[in-house]
C-alpha cells in the first residue's frame, strides 16, 4: 500500500509501529434481532460476526507470530502508549497487549442512536460462554457458548446460572464509573453536544441525522 511504501522508501519501516484493525465486523444474513426486521447489521449489534475483528500488529518490539487468546479493541490505547515508551492515565480502560495473557472478560456495547431502550451490552468469558444483557422493554438477559454454537442460535441461560450470574458481575464492575454512551446521556448534559464538524462529519458516514 501507499504507506507502507512510502515507509520503506523513506528508511522508517524498520523503526515504525505499525497497527491493522477494524472497528467492527459484519451480519450478512446471519441474524436478524427484530428490533428493525433487518437481518443484515452493520456495527450495532454484539453478534460475534460483528464483534470479531483483524488486529495486526507489526512492530521491531515484537516478535513474528500468531496469537490466539482474547483481547480487546480498548486494549490497543495502552499498547500504542507503550510501545511510545509512556504509561496509560490512571483509569485507562484496557491492557497493553505486550503482557502476555488473554483478558479474562472482554466487555462490548451497542447502542441504537435513535432508542436508548435497545441498548445491549455484553461478557464474554475467556472459555467461550458469552452473556447479553439487552435493555429493551422488557429487558433481557442470554447466554451462549460461542465456541460450540458460533450462530449463537441457542440461549443456556436457564442451564448454567452460575455462569450467567459470574459473566453479570464482571460486567456490571467494568461498567462501574465508565463513561455513558453520547445518545444514553441525558437531554441538557454538556458532554452531549458535539461540535458541528464532528457532527458533519457523522452524518457523511450515515451515522447520524
Amino acid at each position: 500500500g501507499v504507506v507502507l511504501d512510502a515507509l520503506e522508501r523513506t528508511g522508517l519501516a524498520a523503526s515504525t509501529d505499525i497497527v491493522v484493525m477494524s472497528d467492527h465486523g459484519e451480519d450478512f444474513g446471519e441474524h436478524s434481532d427484530g428490533v428493525r426486521g433487518d437481518p443484515t447489521r452493520h456495527g450495532n449489534g454484539l453478534f460475534e460476526t460483528q464483534l470479531r475483528v483483524p488486529l495486526v500488529i507489526v512492530s521491531p518490539s515484537v516478535d513474528p507470530g500468531v496469537r490466539d487468546e482474547q483481547v480487546s479493541l480498548v486494549d490497543l490505547f495502552p499498547t500504542v502508549l507503550a510501545f511510545a515508551g509512556l504509561d496509560a492515565p490512571a483509569g485507562t480502560r484496557g491492557e497493553a497487549l505486550q503482557v502476555p495473557g488473554a483478558r479474562a472478560v472482554a466487555i462490548s456495547e451497542a447502542l441504537y442512536p435513535r432508542y436508548v431502550e435497545h441498548q445491549a451490552k455484553s461478557a464474554r468469558g475467556s472459555e467461550g460462554l458469552k452473556y447479553v444483557a439487552t435493555l429493551a422493554r422488557p429487558a433481557r438477559e442470554s447466554l451462549h457458548d460461542v465456541q460450540r454454537d458460533p450462530l449463537e442460535a441457542a440461549d443456556i441461560a436457564s442451564l448454567r446460572p452460575q455462569d450467567v450470574e459470574r459473566l453479570r458481575e464482571a460486567l456490571l464492575a467494568a461498567l462501574e464509573g465508565a463513561p455513558k454512551p453520547l445518545a444514553a446521556r441525558a437531554p441538557g448534559d454538556p458532554s452531549q453536544q458535539l461540535p458541528e464538524s464532528v457532527l458533519e462529519s457523522l452524518r457523511s458516514l450515515g451515522y447520524v441525522e
